[in-house]
C-alpha cells in the first residue's frame, strides 16, 4: 500500500492559475479570513468569558502605492507560531473547519466563512511575496512574523514587533499587477464582495459595509420602504420592483434572503447578468445563479444567503446537488404563496402588478405542473367591460370562453357581442395561444367540455337572429340564406373558403370570417418563429342576411353581374381587413377594386385604366 504524495511546487501553480478564475477574488478571500478571525474570537469571548477590553472588532484594508503593498489588518483571534505552522504552512488545511468542530454553537450568527484552507494562497495571484504579522489572543503569546516569496517554496518564521492582538497580512504586489494599487480598484472589489460583512470594514477612511443586510431581519420587522430601499441599494438603476418575497428557511437547509419581482420591459426581460446575488455567510459569491431558480423565474432579483449551498473550491460557482433542487422548488412555492396572498388580501395591488407577472406565471405554469396547481386560482383575464375574472370563475360559468386579443380586431363584431350580453375576455396575443391549449388539457378531467374560442372562431348562439324567417322556403324550395350562398359562390371563388349565410342581430356588419380555432392557434404559434411560418388556414365567410348589401346581391347579379362580382370580392376583403386577416399581397388589389367601385358610384370613367395600372 502506498501514500499519495503532494509537492508544493506543483500545487502553487494550480492555485495561482487554475483554482481562481478571477484575480479580484484574492481580496475577498483575505478579508474573509480576517472576518473569520473576528468570528472565532467572538465565539470564544462568549464561551470562555474572555475579557478583551472595549476596542471594537474591525478590519482595515490599506494600499500604499509607494512601497507597492496591500495590507489587510484585523484585531481578531491571531495565531501563535505553532498555529501559523499548522494553518498557513499546511496547504489545504482548514483552520475554520477544525475550529467549528471544537466550538460547536447553536447561535446562527456564529458562522465561519472558510472551508477549504486555500483562500490565503490566492494572495499569490498578485503578490511576489507575502508577509504575516500576528499576535494570538492567548495570554503570554509572542508575536510571529512569517514570510514566503512567490518563486520559493520555503518560508521564514521569526518574531514580530506587533503589539496588538490580531493579524496583519502584507502583499507585496508584483509589477504586472500594479492595477491593484489603485484605491478605486480595491474599493470597488471590497464593495462588491464585502458590503454585508458582519464586522466594520474600513478602506482607509471609508466605511465600506455600512448597510445591514435586510435578510437578517424577520419579515415582520421590515416595512415596505425597507424593502424598496434595499432593492435600490442592490440595483440603483432599476425602477422599483412589483413585489417581493422574504425567505427564512431552517429545514431541511438554511437559507435567508429577499427576492424581488422586477418591473419587466423588453430591456429587463433580456437582462440575465444582474439577477439574484448569492452570498455565503454575508460574503458575495456570484450573481445570476440560474440553477437556484426554475428557469421561468430567472428574472427574479435580490439576494440569497445560505451556508448550505454547495460551492466549488474557489467559492466562485454553484454546484448542482439535491439541496439546490430543493431550494429551487421552495422558491417557486414562496412566489406562488405571495401571489395568492396578494390576490386574496389586496386584489387591487395584485391586478396592478399583473402585467409585470402574467408572462412569467403563465410560462411557469406550462413548464411546471406543480406550479400550475399552486397558481391556478389566481390566473385572471380582463373582460371587455373592465371587470376581472379568474380562471375558476370563467370555467365554472361557461363551457366555451370567448376571447379577443388585446389589439381588438373587428370592432363591429365586438359591438355585437357586447350588445347581446356575451362576455369576452382579453387574451395575451403571444402567450395565450399556447396557454389555452395547456389549460384545456390540464383541466379536462374536471371540465371536459371547457374550451376557449376567439370571437372569430365560431358565432355564439345569441348572435344569431332567428326571428326574420330566413329559414322559410320559397316556391323553389330554397331559403333566403340558401339563395344568398349560391349567389355568393357564383360571384366569387376563393380557394379554401367556405360560404354560409345567417341572420345576425346587427345591420352594421355584412359578414364575418370565421377560422378554425385549432388551426389558427397553430398558425399563431408557428408564426412567432421567424424560421417557421404557416400561411394556409381554412376560412368560412358568414354573410349576414339582415344586411342590405347582402340582400341586394342576388338581384344585382341578374342586372349587372360584373359589378356584383366586384362588390362580392370587395365585401369579403373588407371583412378580412376589419379582422386584420388580410394578407399583405391582397391589399394592393383590394385598394384598386375599391377605387373602381367608388368611381362607378360617382359615375366617373377610367375604371379600366385603374385596373390595368
Amino acid at each position: 500500500m502506498g501514500t499519495l504524495q503532494m509537492h508544493a511546487e506543483n500545487i502553487f501553480p494550480i492555485i495561482k492559475k487554475w483554482l481562481y478564475s478571477d484575480k479580484d477574488i484574492f481580496v475577498r478571500e483575505l478579508v474573509s479570513n480576517a472576518c473569520d478571525a473576528l468570528s472565532k474570537l467572538q465565539i470564544l469571548q462568549r464561551s470562555e468569558e474572555l475579557d478583551l477590553g472595549e476596542s471594537p472588532f474591525e478590519i482595515h484594508v490599506l494600499v500604499n502605492r509607494d512601497d507597492k503593498t496591500i495590507r489587510i489588518i484585523d484585531n481578531g483571534i491571531g495565531m501563535t507560531a505553532n498555529e501559523v505552522e499548522q494553518y498557513i504552512a499546511q496547504v489545504a488545511f482548514s483552520g475554520a473547519e477544525s475550529f467549528m468542530q471544537k466550538y460547536q454553537t447553536s447561535n446562527e450568527k456564529d458562522q465561519i466563512i472558510g472551508h477549504f484552507g486555500l483562500g490565503f494562497f490566492s494572495a499569490y495571484m498578485v503578490a511576489s511575496s507575502v508577509e504575516i504579522h500576528t499576535l494570538s489572543y492567548k495570554e503570554g503569546s509572542q508575536a510571529v512574523h512569517w514570510k514566503c516569496d512567490e518563486g520559493s517554496f520555503e518560508y521564514t518564521l521569526d518574531s514580530s514587533d506587533r503589539q496588538e492582538r490580531g493579524t496583519e497580512i502584507i502583499l507585496h504586489v508584483a509589477e504586472e499587477h500594479k492595477e491593484y494599487l489603485q484605491d478605486h480598484r480595491i474599493e470597488e472589489i471590497l464593495r462588491r464582495y464585502c458590503s454585508f460583512l458582519p464586522f466594520p470594514l474600513h478602506f482607509g477612511d471609508v466605511h465600506v459595509n455600512n448597510k445591514e443586510p435586510l435578510w437578517l431581519k424577520s419579515a415582520s420587522e421590515c416595512s415596505e420602504e425597507d424593502y424598496l430601499e434595499f432593492y435600490r441599494h442592490l440595483y440603483p438603476m432599476d425602477p422599483d420592483p412589483s413585489f417581493w418575497v422574504h425567505l427564512d428557511v431552517d429545514y431541511p437547509f438554511h437559507m435567508k434572503g429577499v427576492l424581488y419581482f422586477p418591473k419587466l420591459d423588453r430591456r429587463h426581460m433580456n437582462e440575465r447578468d444582474h439577477g439574484i446575488q448569492l452570498f455565503c455567510n454575508r460574503i458575495f459569491v456570484t450573481k445570476g445563479c440560474q440553477d437556484l431558480l426554475p428557469s421561468y423565474l430567472d428574472v427574479l432579483k435580490g439576494a440569497i444567503d445560505s451556508p448550505d449551498i454547495p460551492l466549488n473550491v474557489s467559492r466562485s460557482f454553484l454546484q448542482m446537488n439535491p439541496t439546490v433542487r430543493q431550494i429551487s422548488a421552495h422558491i417557486a412555492k414562496k412566489i406562488a404563496d405571495q401571489l395568492k396572498r396578494l390576490f386574496n388580501n389586496d386584489r387591487d395591488r395584485f391586478l396592478k402588478i399583473w402585467s409585470d407577472t402574467e408572462a412569467i406565471i403563465k410560462v411557469g405554469a406550462m413548464q411546471d405542473t406543480k406550479f400550475f396547481r399552486m397558481v391556478e386560482d389566481i390566473l385572471v383575464w380582463k373582460s371587455l367591460d373592465g371587470t376581472w375574472k379568474s380562471l375558476k370563475e370563467l370555467s365554472e360559468s361557461n363551457t366555451t370562453i370567448f376571447y379577443v386579443h388585446e389589439d381588438r380586431p373587428a370592432p363591429q363584431l365586438l359591438d355585437l357581442y357586447k350588445d347581446r350580453g356575451v362576455e369576452l375576455i382579453e387574451a395575451h396575443p403571444l402567450l395565450d395561444s399556447h396557454f389555452f391549449l395547456f389549460i384545456e388539457r390540464e383541466m379536462n378531467t374536471r371540465f371536459p367540455s371547457l374550451k376557449f374560442q376567439r370571437v372569430d372562431a365560431e358565432l355564439h348562439s345569441q348572435l344569431i337572429d332567428t326571428s326574420k324567417g330566413n329559414d322559410l322556403l320559397d316556391v323553389e324550395g330554397k331559403t333566403e340564406a340558401t339563395k344568398l350562398v349560391e349567389c355568393a359562390k357564383r360571384l366569387m371563388s376563393e380557394e379554401g373558403l367556405e360560404i354560409e349565410a345567417k341572420g345576425l342581430h346587427s345591420k352594421k356588419m355584412f359578414g364575418v370570417v370565421l377560422m378554425n380555432e385549432q388551426q389558427r392557434r397553430l398558425r399563431d404559434i408557428m408564426n412567432t418563429n421567424a424560421e417557421t411560418k404557416m400561411s394556409g388556414i381554412s376560412r368560412t365567410l358568414v354573410l349576414n342576411t339582415n344586411h342590405p348589401l347582402c340582400s341586394a346581391l342576388p338581384s344585382l347579379e341578374k342586372r349587372e353581374t360584373p359589378l356584383a362580382q366586384q362588390l362580392m370580392r370587395g365585401m369579403y376583403r373588407l371583412v378580412l381587413l376589419g379582422q386584420r386577416e388580410m394578407p399583405p399581397e391582397m391589399l394592393k388589389e383590394y385598394v384598386e377594386e375599391a377605387t373602381c367601385l367608388m368611381m362607378k358610384a360617382a359615375r366617373i370613367d377610367g375604371e379600366e385604366e385603374i385596373s390595368k395600372s
